[in-house]
């Protein structure tokens, strides 16, 4: 009696293993069935494959081939088959080794062919899509496989605020940027730094960047001091990019933004003097300053106003150009009409590279009344000669 248990127990469990392995190929076998890349038809199995690509990745540009198996895994042959690529933009079929647009194909045989594509230049890094179309009997499935293309970055920069760019010796300034990337591949660790002992850097000396991919920009900007050695005419602030694409190459290259160096004229009136120290009403007097110029650059066309109704004389003088550090004296001969403490206005108009300047400058005189004792005194030894004379005449005639 137990050993007819035993031998029931051992046959059970052979029964589950039968059991068990009828239902894991029954699985296999309908997983095999509905494969979605193959026809099944009169016991005939089609399917493609990519065997080879030739190079791999590729570049914009550049060409390729590809090498696709189709099989026929059934027991009847396949005719009337047909195998198209499927156009896109990226990628131009411009040859293939055989006809794969009709034949036939035996059972449990296969045909290979290559193709040869040509890489659109347009094509950015990135993988794209190469379909395959397989035709029989009205009946079609596709298959793909991705390309990787690797292209060649190419990084510029444009300066956004150029028209700002006209500077004077010693001006803080700021460059803003926006760099691009126009070519068709990654670039990484971009670098920008600016090479010009003129132009110093205020805060970071570069500009770093860690990717930018084809067809996108950043904007970043620059501040700078520039030196007060400048020469006043049009000057380079020169930079250096490097950066290194997908495979690791670097590239390096030069760069110059082109800056317009103004003069910075600052004119000044110093060392006034007036000849006498207090101006007579109605007199002649003399009033004179130097004009200095403390900037950079040149001022041209310089002249220089009284503007006072209460003065008369000629109150304009046309200095002409003063160079950096040159200074020219201004004189006036001017007769006050009003005693008192009179305001005295001057007015210095000058060119420079930005225009038409005027700086004024205010002075207050003190303006003495005409003295008429002196006609006085004049007078009475005029009629003292005359008496004289008249009467040395009287007592000559009496004689």
């Amino acid at each position: 009696m137990v050993l007819n248990n035993k031998i029931n127990d051992e046959n059970k469990k052979i029964l589950t293993l039968i059991v068990i392995f009828l239902v894991l190929s029954i699985g296999t076998f309908v997983n095999n069935s509905f494969a979605t890349d193959e026809l099944l038809e009169d016991n005939y199995a089609i399917d493609l494959s990519f065997e080879d690509i030739t190079p791999y990745p590729v570049e914009p540009g550049q060409d390729f081939s590809v090498q696709i198996l189709v099989t026929n895994g059934g027991y009847a042959d396949a005719k009337d088959l047909s195998i198209t690529y499927e156009p896109n933009e990226y990628f131009t079929l411009i040859g293939n080794e055989d006809n794969f647009k009709i034949f036939n194909l035996n059972s449990l045989s296969s045909k290979d062919n290559r193709f040869i594509f040509r890489v659109s230049h347009n094509a950015i890094s990135g993988e794209y899509p190469l379909t395959f179309k397989v035709k029989i009997n009205n009946e079609e499935f596709k298959k793909t496989t991705y390309i990787k293309v690797i292209g060649k970055p190419d990084i510029i920069f444009e300066v956004k605020n150029k028209n700002d760019l006209e500077i004077s010796p010693k001006d803080n300034f700021k460059v803003k940027f926006k760099i691009k990337n126009i070519g068709t591949g990654i670039a990484r660790n971009i670098k920008l730094v600016p090479k010009n002992n003129n132009f110093n850097i205020i805060g970071e000396n570069l500009i770093l960047i860690n990717e930018l991919t084809p067809n996108s920009n950043i904007d970043k900007e620059i501040e700078f001091k520039s030196s007060s050695n400048l020469n006043i005419n049009p000057n380079n602030l020169n930079f250096e990019i490097s950066y290194i694409d997908e495979k690791s190459n670097n590239y390096k290259l030069d760069e110059s933004l082109g800056i317009n160096i103004i003069s910075n004229v600052k004119l000044n009136i110093a060392s006034l003097k007036l000849d006498p120290a207090i101006f007579i009403q109605n007199k002649k007097n003399t009033i004179s300053f130097r004009v200095e110029n403390l900037g950079e650059g040149d001022a041209n066309n310089i002249v220089v106003n009284i503007i006072s109704d209460d003065f008369d004389g000629l109150k304009t003088t046309y200095l002409g150009k003063l160079e950096e550090n040159e200074d020219a004296p201004a004189i006036f001969t001017i007769i006050p009409k009003t005693a008192g403490i009179n305001n005295l206005n001057f007015e210095v108009i000058y060119n420079d590279d930005l225009g038409e300047h005027k700086i004024s400058k205010e002075i207050q005189i003190f303006v003495k009344k005409e003295s008429k004792t002196n006609y006085y005194i004049l007078s009475l030894i005029l009629i003292l000669i005359l008496v004289y004379f008249g009467y040395k005449k009287i007592n000559k005639n009496k004689k």
